[in-house]
């Protein structure tokens, strides 16, 4: 498959690492348990691919920038 932009393949690339790291979660939870810190590290590798697609499909728009200069 051909992707017309260097966006939209990271994008894709991303959302299969994420989906990838999700099944490693659902395992980890069943051999290891909820609680465990090999979970939590599992959860924490899904939870940082998450962010990062977000912040690369999600352009910042004025409203979701806040100037914290204005609460002093």
């Amino acid at each position: 498959m051909h992707y017309s932009n260097k966006k939209e393949t990271s994008s894709h690339y991303l959302l299969g690492l994420i989906h990838h790291e999700r099944a490693l979660l659902l395992k980890t939870i069943e051999k290891f348990g909820l609680n465990s810190e090999k979970t939590l590290e599992a959860s924490q590798e899904l939870d940082a691919l998450i962010v990062d697609y977000q912040r690369m499909t999600k352009p910042a728009s004025k409203e979701n920038i806040y100037d914290f200069r204005s609460f002093r």
